[in-house]
């Protein structure tokens, strides 16, 4: 029995410590991507209904960019009364109104104010017709940095639709973070749990097979014990009657009576 628990059991090992890596970097691999994919679906829908917000109170202002490429200094005092002392004052904490060409027409720090960017992906993005979003690490005037949600939103013509400006813009990412947080740990743990029951599953298939395998090894060896007794007992049996016929050849033949006289 000894020998038998200790041929199973290498396999039993090997399969443990395979199965248990291969399932864990599956499950390593699985939970980064989920994680990865609600971070974009959270983050892209939560900048796009912000964006919504900040285009209705933009638009207005921004709509005579479909015919003109500058901003009057009474539309940039409206954009301020709007983004610094208005309802997006308490949700934005910078903003850039960039034009079709990349030029920055408005912005919430002045010195960026007529900057040119035409290699800015995020840019580029929303001039296609989408809205950008992404959680970016944001240095802020005093020097300090914060994660921030940053939001690339288009704006439209409201007579042809098409793309007049871009606005761009920062919100705080705390609320939007502790979501994601929850997400991602209710992600991870559904990954685990279905990592777990696989792993079960895989186990109580593999025992099953290895008991089944002891039992037929045991019921070999019993089968291959009993062949063994016979095959000894039929040698014995073979030798003692190759030593009856020695010994009746080596025996002397029987003399021979005498005749009687009448």
């Amino acid at each position: 029995m000894r020998a038998k628990n200790d041929n199973s059991s290498p396999l039993m090992r090997q399969f443990l410590l395979l199965a248990g890596v291969v399932l864990t970097l599956g499950m390593t691999g699985t939970g980064l991507w989920v994680s990865a994919q609600i971070e974009r679906i959270v983050v892209t829908n939560s900048g796009a209904i912000t964006a919504l917000y900040v285009d209705a109170m933009i638009a207005p202002v921004a709509q005579k960019l479909a015919q003109v490429d500058d901003l009057t200094p009474e539309d940039q005092t409206r954009l301020d009364q709007i983004v610094r002392q208005g309802g997006l004052s308490r949700a934005v904490s910078t903003f850039n109104l960039w034009d079709r060409h990349g030029r920055i027409l408005y912005s919430t720090r002045p010195e960026r104010i007529g900057q040119i960017r035409q290699d800015n992906p995020r840019l580029n993005t929303a001039l296609s017709g989408r809205v950008y979003a992404s959680l970016r690490n944001v240095t802020q005037t005093d020097g300090t940095r914060e994660q921030l949600a940053e939001v690339y939103s288009p704006i439209h013509s409201s007579r042809t639709g098409q793309i007049i400006a871009v606005a761009e813009f920062y919100t705080d990412s705390a609320d939007l973070r502790e979501d994601l947080w929850q997400s991602r740990l209710a992600s991870w743990i559904v990954v685990a749990l279905v990592t777990l029951a696989m792993f079960a599953a895989l186990c109580t298939i593999v025992l099953r097979g290895d008991r089944t395998i002891r039992q037929q090894r045991a019921r070999l060896a019993d089968q291959v014990q009993v062949l063994s007794h016979s095959l000894a007992a039929n040698a014995a049996l073979t030798q003692q009657i190759e030593q009856a016929n020695r010994r009746i050849a080596e025996s002397p033949p029987p003399a021979a009576l005498p005749r009687s006289t009448i």
